[in-house]
């Protein structure tokens, strides 16, 4: 119980503080936003470099009304990618939130690419939402970034709300 209670408290403090800055974080690029479907699945996609850059986010909608971002980068050198498979963390408005990624965010490496899957509660969404630039950087095992990217989300803010509300409109107002 005394453990538990700890953690909460740990967990309540780590939300607001702010978080030292990354200081090989990359620049935010614009991003192109679009919707697509894929096998009757609507998502929201947001593509670095205004849809040129190897970063992607895609933000889905599953089927318990939750949403979840598939977070994606490729890359041409595959010690770099062998290196990524440690864990990942998200970059918000160029500091490294090492806090703000879930469970479940354990980084998969194949076909040329760097990917990870992360469930959204309504915290983790307004705290993405609210920043003025968001991404994830993969970690080797020694917790040193080894692929990143990060795009500015005003032009995503509209359609990323749109998008949470037709998923699921009290988790995500």
């Amino acid at each position: 119980m005394r453990k538990a209670v700890l953690m909460a408290l740990a967990a309540l403090a780590s939300v607001g503080a702010a978080q030292p800055p990354y200081e090989s974080a990359p620049a935010p690029s614009l991003a192109r936003w679009d919707f697509q479907t894929v096998a009757g699945q609507r998502y929201l996609r947001a593509t670095a470099n205004e849809g040129d850059g190897p970063g992607k986010l895609m933000f889905l909608c599953n089927d318990r009304r939750e949403l979840v971002v598939m977070a994606m980068i490729a890359h041409d050198d595959p010690a770099v990618l062998t290196g990524a498979g440690g864990s990942s963390a998200w970059i918000i408005d160029a500091a490294l939130a090492r806090d703000a990624a879930p469970p479940g965010s354990q980084p998969v490496v194949m076909n040329q690419a760097v990917m990870s899957i992360i469930g959204l509660d309504g915290a983790a969404y307004r705290r993405i939402f609210a920043a003025r630039a968001f991404g994830i950087a993969w970690l080797d095992v020694s917790g040193a970034a080894r692929a990143d990217f990060q795009i500015g989300m005003a032009e995503g803010r509209e359609p990323l709300a749109a998008f949470a509300r037709e998923c699921n409109a009290q988790t995500y107002p």
